[in-house]
């Protein structure tokens, strides 16, 4: 990463899906970010740049990326290299490499000068305009002359350097926006609305509370701007009203593992963030790479503590039960009561289902309301249906663990109690609860 005069600016979980009715230019039904004001940020997986997938190139310092829908291609820029990435978004395989030479080359649009070594310092970020099928790749630092570069798909159907425009200043980020089939650039906390043919830059705006911007792009169904900035966050705005979403006003992405949040892509129900950290050791999988992370309204919440311990488990959400586990132990005979609290972390009424794993030949398990009603059967059965919960309510069950004869000594059984979101089936989230013959 080159020193620059400018300030330089979510671990496996399914995903509510959002079909609406629009339509994204060359491809099937769009699919929207979710609308909530309570988001949930899932590292799904990496796409590795240090090297790529099956191959021995590497990345030297990842800063811009474009999702090109009709190829499935995720391109990437590295100003240290001086050159594009073309990525198989699934695969996270490498196609083609656009070296220096290329933008070199190309003539000025509309003049027809090379465009020389000067301008194709310090590639900062891409925009692909779906519409018109072109792919657009911004450079400049203090180091290179700002230039925008023009990408079209030729005969050999790939995107090729065609020709290039001079821009008046650096530019971190940039992004097309379906809703006005506009390209727009930021930096810092300016924005505006770029046109190649003209070479026009549109009049510069701000969203309040939004600063040091790193990387845009716009939500194809909402058009809402999505950015991440100098300071690992990501946000969210109307572009009707240039204001934040409410939930959306800079969530934290270093728990997910980015230290240097550079580009931004928003792809249906999931944000692609590139991460540009030098100082990474050598062989770590997210050295320059771009993290796939899943977006999702905010889901069942469930806790657990044993007796009168405290509860675990707030605001974790996982299949797993890492970090909202309770264990405890007795002899034969004896029981281990645990508590379990559901509660509705979405910002909409609805009725949570639950599922709990079943008693075994050593150990018996049951499940309780309050009022001790017991709710064995459905809920192992996957089948019991928490009433309507409000917003930030919760309901307790108490789950009883009994050690039977048949249990040896150190015999133990760990249990899980899932709960399901009704209006988004695969938003899930999981306790776990451990049992020990004493």
């Amino acid at each position: 990463m080159r020193k620059r005069s400018l300030v330089r600016v979510l671990v496996g979980a399914g995903v509510g899906v959002i079909l609406v009715a629009s339509t994204l230019v060359g491809g099937g039904p769009a699919r929207a970010l979710t609308s909530t004001t309570h988001p949930q940020l899932t590292r799904h997986h990496l796409i590795r740049t240090s090297p790529f997938a099956g191959s021995s190139t590497s990345v030297r310092d990842n800063e811009g990326s474009a999702y090109v829908g009709r190829d499935n291609a995720l391109w990437m820029a590295s100003d240290n290299d001086d050159a594009l990435f073309e990525v198989d978004r699934s695969t996270g395989r490498l196609r083609r490499t656009v070296s220096e030479s290329a933008f070199a080359d190309a003539p000025r649009h509309g003049i027809g000068t090379p465009a020389g070594s000067a301008r194709t310092e310090d590639f900062e970020a891409l925009a692909y305009d779906a519409q018109d099928d072109v792919l657009y790749a911004f450079s400049g630092s203090t180091s290179s002359t700002p230039t925008v570069f023009r990408l079209t798909r030729g005969a050999d159907n790939r995107l090729q350097v065609r020709s290039w425009q001079p821009l008046p200043s650096e530019f971190t980020a940039a992004g097309w926006r379906s809703a006005d089939a506009a390209t727009y650039v930021a930096n810092g906390a300016t924005v505006r609305s770029y046109a190649f043919a003209t070479n026009g830059l549109g009049p510069a705006f701000s969203i309040g509370g939004l600063s040091g911007i790193q990387g845009v792009d716009f939500d194809d169904v909402t058009g809402d701007l999505v950015a991440v900035t100098t300071d690992e966050r990501l946000w969210r705005a109307s572009m009707s009203t240039r204001s934040l979403r409410p939930g959306w006003q800079g969530i934290s992405l270093t728990g997910l593992g980015l230290a240097d949040t550079r580009a931004v892509e928003v792809i249906g129900e999931q944000v692609l963030v590139t991460d540009g950290l030098d100082s990474r050791p050598a062989g770590d999988p997210a050295s320059h790479a771009v993290f796939v992370i899943d977006v999702t309204p905010a889901r069942p919440d469930g806790r657990i503590r044993r007796g009168a311990g405290a509860l675990v488990g707030n605001g974790v959400y996982n299949l797993s039960g890492i970090n909202q586990t309770r264990s405890g132990a007795t002899g034969r005979g004896g029981r281990v009561t645990f508590y379990a609290s559901i509660q509705n972390d979405a910002d909409y009424a609805e009725r949570i289902r639950l599922r709990g794993q079943a008693s075994t030949a050593a150990f018996t398990v049951r499940y309780l309301n309050r009022a001790g009603q017991d709710l064995t059967r459905p809920i192992t059965r996957g089948t019991f249906r928490i009433p309507v919960l409000a917003p930030q309510a919760s309901v307790r069950l108490t789950v009883v663990v009994t050690v039977r004869q048949a249990a040896a000594r150190g015999a133990s059984v760990a249990r899980t109690l899932t709960a399901i979101s009704t209006t988004h089936p695969t938003v899930t989230d999981t306790v776990r609860f451990i049992t020990s013959r004493a």
